[in-house]
C-alpha cells in the first residue's frame, strides 16, 4: 500500500511507515535536514550546482538536491530501491538523471544484500549476478560541486574507481558517510592521495565527513 505525503511542498510516496527515513516523510520532514543534518548544513552554507548522489536509496536526498538547492543532479542506486527513487522523481517532476548501477573498482556484476528491515536503504555491495557494477570514472565526467556517497562499508572500491574524477576537480566538495573508525581512516588516506583535505565537521546520525578541494 502506498501513501503520498508532503514534505516541505514536495511529495513523497510512503510504502514502508516503519523505515526510518519514511518515518521523517510520514512527519512532514526530510530526513538528515535537522540541524547537525547533512542537508541543513548545505542549505546554510548556500549548496547549489552540479552534484552527484551516489547511494541515492528511496529519492530522499536527490529531491531535496533538484528541488530546495536547485542542483544539476545524477543520481546512482543499484537496489530494488531505484523504482522506488524513480516514482519520487516523478511525482517531483525531476530532471534527476537517474542510474541503476553499483560503483565500485571493476565492470562487472554483483548483488545487494539487503542488511536492515528498518532501514530500505542499508544494502550492501556483494558477490552475485542480480545487478551491474562499474566505474565511476567510466560513467561521468567534468566538474561537480558537490558529492554525496553513502554506500554502506564499499567506500575504498568506490573511490578507487573514481580516481580519475576526483583527481580532475578543481573545487569540489564530497561528503562521505564513514560508518566506524576503520573506514574513516581508509577513507582519509584515499581521498589525501587524491588532493583533498577532511574539513573539522561530523554529520548526520551516522557520521558523515566532508573533503574539500
Amino acid at each position: 500500500m502506498e501513501n503520498i505525503v508532503d514534505v516541505k511542498g514536495c511529495k513523497f510516496a510512503v510504502r514502508q511507515p516503519k523505515d526510518h527515513i519514511q518515518k521523517h516523510w510520514l512527519a512532514g520532514n526530510f530526513y538528515e535536514a535537522s540541524s547537525n543534518g547533512m542537508l541543513a548544513y548545505m542549505k546554510r552554507n548556500g549548496y547549489t550546482g552540479r552534484c552527484l548522489d551516489i547511494g541515492a536509496s528511496i529519492g530522499n536526498h536527490t529531491v531535496y538536491f533538484e528541488k530546495m538547492l536547485g542542483c544539476d543532479v545524477t543520481s546512482f542506486e543499484p537496489s530494488d530501491s531505484f523504482k522506488h527513487l524513480k516514482k519520487n522523481c516523478k511525482l517531483n517532476k525531476c530532471k534527476a538523471k537517474l542510474i541503476k548501477c553499483a560503483l565500485g573498482d571493476h565492470k562487472g556484476r554483483v548483488t545487494m544484500e539487503q542488511v536492515s528491515d528498518s532501514n530500505v536503504g542499508m544494502r550492501q555491495v556483494r558477490d552475485g549476478d542480480t545487478t551491474d557494477i562499474d566505474r565511476l570514472d567510466s560513467l561521468v565526467d567534468g566538474q561537480f560541486d558537490f558529492i554525496k556517497i553513502d554506500v554502506e562499508h564499499y567506500n575504498v572500491p568506490l573511490l578507487k574507481g573514481a580516481e580519475k574524477t576526483l583527481r580532475a576537480q578543481t573545487k569540489c566538495h564530497v561528503f562521505i558517510e564513514c560508518e566506524t573508525p576503520r573506514v574513516l581512516s581508509e577513507t582519509s588516506l584515499l581521498m589525501s592521495k587524491y588532493g583533498y583535505r577532511r574539513y573539522n565537521i561530523k554529520l548526520n546520525h551516522t557520521p558523515t565527513y566532508l573533503w574539500t578541494k
